[in-house]
Order: C-alpha cells, then structure tokens, then sequence
C-alpha cells in the first residue's frame, strides 16, 4: 500500500489523549493508533452521507410508489415538479 505524508499541529492535550489511547489498545504506535481512527471516523461520516433513513410511513409511502409508478409520476406532474 502506497503511504503519504500527513503533517498536523494538535493541543498538547489531544497529542497526550492519543497516546494515553493508543497505549491502553497496544497499538503498536501513536501513527498506527491515528491511522485506525481516522479510518473508523471517516467510514462512519461517508456511511452517514450515503445512508437515507425514512420513518416506517416514508418507507410505507416509497414502496407504494415503487410498485405503482405511473401513479407516482403522475401525482409528481399534478405536484409541478419536472
């Protein structure tokens, strides 16, 4: 796997809270413990952007639709929308 450079500045106080961290887990290095939460953040916020979440009737609502779509294009052209 192809690596880069990754400098950054953080408080003191975030630099001691990661090493404190990365100890108690074992991990084999501040950079190695860095890494696995950057990765474990930045899988979790693309999830959420690509997740859509209905409630029961929305999800009731889209299936009806998915199963009849000439209804729902028809009511989407009585709605305006093009």
């Amino acid at each position: 796997m192809a690596t880069t450079r990754l400098d950054m500045r953080v408080p003191l106080e975030i630099k001691e809270l990661a090493e404190k961290s990365s100890a108690l887990l074992g991990s084999a290095s501040l950079t190695e413990f860095v890494v696995q939460a950057i990765r474990e953040k930045a899988t979790r916020v693309l999830a959420e952007a690509n997740a859509i979440t209905l409630s029961n009737q929305q999800f009731d609502a889209f299936m009806t639709a998915c199963q009849h779509p000439l209804d729902a294009t028809k009511r989407f052209d009585e709605a305006g929308y093009q």
